[in-house]
């Protein structure tokens, strides 16, 4: 079904309102340097956000376990020779 807009014409998606479609969610996205909006419903928006929640979330555990890992090694194994010891910052355990 198509109406005119201003001049224009328009197309009408449903001219009655459909209770059982939830309202598209836009979420913008980059592909290939470009920005690329996506339109998802309110489950899938909701299962992307956690998704996401979830990898930060496993990010931050890795980089704590980096961390240790980094911390154990620089002072339980034998290392060169150093005028002045390796600061927290340079072996990444801050």
């Amino acid at each position: 079904m198509f109406v005119r807009l201003g001049g224009r014409v328009g197309r009408l998606v449903s001219a009655v309102p459909n209770i059982e479609r939830p309202d598209p969610v836009c979420r913008l996205r980059k592909v290939k340097g470009k920005t690329v909006s996506v339109a998802l419903s309110k489950q899938q928006y909701e299962w992307l956000a956690a998704a996401i929640a979830n990898w930060r979330t496993v990010q931050a555990t890795l980089k704590a376990m980096q961390q240790l890992s980094r911390g154990v090694l620089f002072t339980t194994l034998p290392d060169t020779q150093r005028r002045k010891r390796l600061s927290k910052k340079v072996l990444g355990i801050t």
